[in-house]
């Protein structure tokens, strides 16, 4: 069986430059001259000593995660950042603390460990800036080579964004990361292993033959753990849930994981599809003659796909059930076990902060390029939809299920408008306005900052720059209502009479 080669986001690999002494002589002159605020930058963090040996490891593995999440960088410890100019420089009040244990602390509370280099900048500080009896240490960063970057062990993960650590997702109790009892590497599916190695390849321009055995690929995708028994020469391999249920044989997968199943409700029938995630995306949407693609020709391929991925990769795999797909002539319904974690809701899906209940699945299924990166899977199926002249997708989270809900009814005026004007809307906030709005007369904030998922401050800076472009005009002042200007209106109804179309809006 041959596989289809998905379509992800390519990440890229860098190592920091802060190896050099040099470079890090330079930065502890600038520290020592200026506020420790002002020598932070998007690759430099400084710690001071904190208050207690736990606080400062918990501190500096945090800002080392979120700097190899971002574009790596370089931690200072040791460097105050209250006080005058000598008082920011001071020995270390911890016996303990050197640069091994900065390394191991950093290793032991991120997942996966954050690998990073250690240097003591103490005697740079005596001798180059004459402070005495100071002690100094760098953790020098690179940028993360995994594809879902890195947590602490309490399942937060964040960011680098300018001087700022951000969130960028956490994860909840991980059932897919448990080991299998008695599941070994004979309860794998070699094929679909094997097409995963050619995506992945495919996707991050790897060589072909860098592993000698399929299985050292899945142990770099942490999708393995080996280990070797007494007395034995050759490893053996724990296999957890999230391997068997990409990988599994379907005798396996009856036995281990016997929830795993998709059903497919049509009118011609219901489809029972017991197999592993692989061979299951590749049945429903992995070509034009899948089984959905088949039925619903005129959907985004790589929209329906995204869904699909979304149901298999983050349902409740502690809850009994399958994965339900109902295709009918006006919408297909996908549904699956589990709600939404805490902290996301139906309404915020666009811009929230991703939640995990799966994280070794999803890092898996990013890994052989089953999915896209971090956070931007919703955003797909929204641009997809709107790019294609769809409705937008509706998201419900209750009574222990997920489901969404994609209309098959289509605008093509709509959908050739956004593809020749798809220059003039960079932002998803004014398409997500400008469908609404073509869907009916006018709209209120209220429901224009819903639709854009949100708060009222920030939709109606939005919709103020669409007034400017002239893409938007007021219904009603009092009742804060718009609606699409005629000019733009008869753009859309007419986009197929004329190559040349006057657009009723001045750019800025």
């Amino acid at each position: 069986m041959s596989y289809p080669s998905f379509i992800v986001v390519e990440y890229e690999k860098e190592v920091t430059s802060f190896e050099a002494p040099g470079i890090l002589s330079n930065v502890l002159v600038q520290l020592f001259d200026q506020p420790p605020e002002a020598a932070e930058s998007p690759k430099i963090e400084v710690k001071g000593w904190c208050c207690d040996e736990k606080d400062l490891a918990d501190k500096v593995s945090d800002a080392a995660a979120c700097l190899a999440n971002a574009d790596g960088g370089c931690v200072i410890v040791g460097i105050s950042k209250e006080g005058a100019k000598y008082k920011k420089f001071s020995p270390c009040p911890y016996p303990n603390v050197n640069p091994s244990w900065l390394l191991a602390r950093v290793h032991d509370l991120t997942c996966p460990p954050v690998e990073c280099h250690s240097h003591d900048l103490t005697k740079m500080v005596n001798d180059d800036l004459g402070v005495a009896h100071a002690n100094v240490y760098a953790l020098v960063v690179p940028r993360t080579k995994h594809v879902s970057g890195h947590m602490t062990v309490k399942g937060i993960s964040k960011i680098r964004v300018g001087k700022e650590c951000k969130p960028y997702y956490t994860a909840e109790d991980d059932r897919t990361r448990m080991t299998v009892p008695e599941a070994s590497t004979d309860d794998l599916s070699i094929t679909a292993v094997r097409w995963a190695m050619s995506a992945h390849c495919r996707k991050f321009q790897a060589p072909e033959h860098q592993w000698p055995e399929p299985w050292d690929f899945l142990v770099q995708a942490r999708l393995l753990e080996p280990y070797l028994p007494d007395e034995e020469f050759l490893p053996r391999y724990r296999v957890p849930l999230a391997t068997l249920i990409l990988f599994g044989k379907q005798a396996a997968l009856s036995k281990h994981a016997p929830y795993l199943e998709t059903l497919v409700i049509t009118d011609q029938g219901d489809v029972r599809i017991r197999k592993n995630v692989v061979d299951t995306l590749h049945e429903l949407t992995g070509t034009e003659q899948a089984l959905i693609t088949s039925i619903c020709p005129s959907l985004p391929r790589a929209m329906v796909h995204e869904v699909v991925v979304n149901a298999l990769v983050h349902r409740c795999y502690r809850t009994a059930g399958p994965v339900v797909i109902r295709l009918s002539e006006s919408h297909i319904e996908i549904q699956n076990p589990g709600e939404l974690l805490s902290g996301l809701a139906a309404t915020n899906l666009i811009y929230c902060v991703p939640v995990y209940r799966n994280l070794l699945l999803a890092d898996g299924a990013r890994f052989i390029g089953l999915c896209d990166k971090i956070g931007q899977g919703i955003d797909l199926v929204v641009k997809a939809a709107l790019s294609g002249g769809f409705d937008l997708p509706a998201f419900e989270s209750e009574n222990n299920l997920f489901t969404a809900r994609i209309s098959r009814e289509y605008s093509a005026e709509f959908s050739e408008f956004v593809l020749r004007r798809s220059q003039a809307f960079p932002a998803l906030d004014e398409l997500l306005a400008l469908r609404l709005l073509w869907s009916q007369e006018h709209a209120t904030l209220l429901e224009l900052s819903s639709v854009m998922q949100r708060g009222h401050v920030f939709a109606r800076r939005v919709l103020e720059g669409m007034l400017k472009k002239f893409l938007i005009e007021r219904v009603n002042e009092r009742e804060q209502s718009f609606r699409l200007t005629s000019a733009v209106r008869r753009d859309i109804e007419r986009i197929f009479e004329s190559d040349q179309l006057g657009l009723g809006f001045r750019d800025e």
